[in-house]
């Protein structure tokens, strides 16, 4: 019977968005993306050197309850269903809520 089922995954696989607090360039957007590592390391990485605040405003699980992955690309594109512009790369035009709202769409849709 196991045979049927892929194995679970053991990687802890999120959805994080954040927003850079200094950045007047980037007011009212989000950054969604996707890691297996900790959302703070992995936006502490893609900031770098600039020493940019941010804030971390969604780290949810990227995992369905069949053990099965999603990742940020299937959230950007429920933004984008969503009427959410995508301003650039992974960056959108939306709030905290949305987000979660996209996520939950994919996650159970």
């Amino acid at each position: 019977m196991s045979d049927l089922f892929p194995p679970k995954s053991e990687s802890n696989p999120i959805i994080y968005a954040y927003t850079l607090l200094d950045d007047t360039s980037r007011q009212g957007q989000l950054k969604v993306g996707f890691t297996t590592r900790s959302a703070k390391e992995r936006i502490q990485e893609q900031i770098g050197a600039t020493l940019s605040r941010f804030t971390t405003v969604v780290d949810e699980s990227a995992m369905r309850s069949d053990g099965s992955s999603f990742s940020d690309h299937d959230v950007h594109r429920q933004l984008k269903k969503d009427g959410f512009i995508n301003t650039e790369g992974e960056w959108f035009r939306c709030k905290t809520e949305d987000v979660v709202s996209a996520i939950i769409a994919v996650r159970d849709g």
